[in-house]
């Protein structure tokens, strides 16, 4: 049987992330980024609230502030330098950081759980697809044995400050379809491919006396540097044209999707405002006639499948009746393939 799993912000709450309408908060706070970082985010938020007047939108809500960030730039309304850059280099450091590294492979290991993936053993017709930048479907992966495969040929860098004991990805993997780009996938006008740096190498625990393997990316410390520009596309509602690796993700995304016997959504909420992805889902599934269940998994899931099947959803009726759902986090739980719902057998 094969399994695709999307996973959206939700999934990745778990490891300390923020979803999309709680990153403002969580940005207050971090100290990831730096007080000029902080600063020309609340000039976003005015620009956007000054802009409410003339169009309907949230100034507390990400996409909308990004997306009048990005269309300045696009009409040259803004003042000085692009701010998409910046925009990019703040999401790769909040979506870069890492809980405690002493609960952070915790978490990896109860993926496998969640899903019933045993260690080291080759985990056949699994493919993942999610909207996250981060690197915690990478690492999940990792922890489990059976390292990703990027669905382009990267160049592969590494820190050389680093001890480096493995590698995050692997020729024959896991496929990870990773659609709106990555934190550890640079652009360098030097290179022709996309640069990723897949070294795992050591650091100190907290208490200084136990080495923890982590990706080098995730360190964050005086020695790491990025090395380019961050192949992110920022939650925008005006989409860029897609890069050759970006493009490879959505088109072995939709593979997986026409060939899945079960879809399982996890943490990803289906925002209303998101059409490009409704379309994407539809257009892929139109192909599919292998499909047998949708599993929503998200603590809010009965509400969700409750939208999706109102008058108001984009989705069809062959979409809304292969719906099912568990209302629970995805760490508290464990998921049959076989009966994805949890359903009893009489």
């Amino acid at each position: 049987m094969k399994v695709t799993l999307f996973l959206g912000a939700g999934f990745s709450a778990p490891f300390g992330h923020p979803v999309m309408n709680e990153f403002l908060a969580f940005a207050d706070e971090t100290k990831h980024i730096d007080q000029g970082e902080k600063a020309f985010l609340g000039e976003l938020v005015l620009e956007a609230r000054r802009a409410n007047s003339f169009l309907e939108s949230s100034p507390t809500n990400l996409e909308d502030i990004v997306s009048f960030a990005v269309m300045a730039d696009r009409i040259e309304l803004g003042s000085g330098a692009p701010r998409a850059p910046r925009i990019r280099e703040i999401l790769r450091k909040i979506y870069g950081q890492t809980a405690d590294l002493r609960t952070y492979w915790q978490v990896c290991s109860r993926f496998c759980e969640c899903f019933g993936l045993k260690r080291d053993e080759t985990w056949k017709d699994l493919t993942i697809i999610t909207t996250n930048y981060d690197l915690n479907a990478d690492c999940a992966l990792y922890y489990g044995g059976n390292p990703a495969k990027l669905p382009f040929v990267p160049e592969y860098i590494g820190q050389t400050t680093k001890q480096v004991n493995s590698y995050l990805y692997a020729d024959r993997g896991v496929p990870l379809c990773k659609l709106h780009g990555s934190v550890n996938w640079f652009t360098n006008t030097n290179a022709d491919h996309c640069l990723v740096d897949a070294a795992v190498g050591n650091v100190m625990e907290v208490s200084g006396k136990k080495l923890e393997s982590i990706p080098c990316p995730l360190t964050y410390d005086a020695s790491y540097t990025p090395h380019g520009d961050a192949m992110i596309v920022p939650p925008s509602f005006l989409k860029p044209d897609l890069s050759p690796e970006l493009a490879s993700a959505w088109t072995t995304a939709a593979k997986a999707l026409q060939e899945s016997h079960l879809l399982v959504f996890v943490g990803y909420s289906f925002p209303q405002s998101d059409t490009e992805m409704a379309y994407f889902l539809s257009r892929a599934l139109a192909g599919n006639s292998h499909l047998r269940n949708i599993l929503i998994v998200d603590p809010e899931a009965d509400a969700i499948v409750h939208r999706l099947k109102s008058a108001e959803s984009p989705y069809g009726s062959h979409f809304r009746a292969l719906l099912k759902r568990r209302a629970a986090d995805w760490t508290l739980i464990k998921v049959d393939f076989s009966n994805p719902a949890g359903e009893k057998n009489h």
